[in-house]
């Protein structure tokens, strides 16, 4: 979680700098009266209050263990605050006779995560979703919806691919479901409650199922594996699952009612 939240600056040199400045926050007075004089310290309860921030991602962490079990890494996304008061106080406490050292790791730092968020803004959208459309691509028959079975996929795709696939895509809800296989129904909950301002394609999953014989659906089985309710959910319906094809930890299946099965194999044929 830290190294997500705060990369790429090296966690070593952020526990240093952080652990320094408490140091020397703590013990300048008893060493340099004449310093702490010409630069007060920092009230303690304010250091508390950043180091509350900086312990953020474990409480969150074992928090979410103990709960409901579903994290993401914005949930302890203040734990960023913690630590650039306590790494700028640490900094202005130990080059405060170096003024010039100061804005030199200004600088660097500024220029480190200035070329980061370049790079991850022009390639993010492409690493995430280039497998994901070579899967569909893969797919000869495109009449068919394309059901997409967690919801960070589903809001990617809908938001980025192109309008021929985006048209397509189709996402499934159902609170009591994801309670039943995932312990919490928040997402589904929440994203058919915005269903009116998102403008994508959101239906009910029981509906849907009803009104639908035969679709595609994209499974995710690796890193958003734990999301996915709906796969486990159909294997207990009358469907058949029909593997098409695969791209590492991405499925494309085809879904089809068992009672249309039987009824198209009894129509005589021409």
């Amino acid at each position: 979680t830290y190294a997500a939240l705060l990369m790429p600056t090296p966690l070593l040199v952020l526990a240093v700098l952080i652990l320094s400045g408490i140091y020397s926050l703590t013990l300048s007075r008893k060493l340099d009266p004449q310093a702490t004089a010409s630069y007060p310290l920092v009230p303690l309860h304010e250091v508390a209050v950043a180091a509350g921030f900086v312990a953020l991602p474990i409480i969150v962490v074992l928090s979410t263990m103990l709960t409901t079990g579903a994290f993401t890494f914005r949930y302890a996304l203040p734990a960023v605050l913690g630590v650039v008061v306590l790494v700028a106080v640490a900094m202005a406490r130990l080059f405060q006779r170096h003024a010039v050292l100061g804005v030199v790791i200004l600088l660097l730092s500024c220029a480190g995560f200035g070329m980061l968020s370049v790079r991850n803004l022009q390639g993010t959208t492409e690493a995430s979703l280039g497998k994901v459309y070579d899967l569909i691509g893969r797919e000869q028959i495109t009449s068919l919806p394309l059901v997409v079975s967690d919801a960070h996929t589903f809001m990617m795709l809908s938001h980025y691919a192109p309008r021929e696939l985006s048209s397509r895509l189709v996402y499934l809800s159902d609170p009591q479901a994801s309670m039943r296989h995932l312990g919490y129904d928040t997402v589904d909950r929440g994203i058919w409650d915005l269903r009116p301002w998102f403008g994508f394609h959101i239906e009910e999953y029981s509906r849907y199922l009803d009104a639908h014989p035969k679709f595609l659906l994209y499974v995710n089985s690796g890193r958003l594996g734990s999301l996915n309710w709906l796969l486990t959910e159909l294997a207990s319906a009358p469907f058949h699952i029909e593997l098409r094809a695969k791209v590492d930890d991405h499925l494309l299946l085809l879904v089809t009612n068992n009672f249309f099965s039987q009824a198209a194999l009894l129509e005589p044929q021409p």
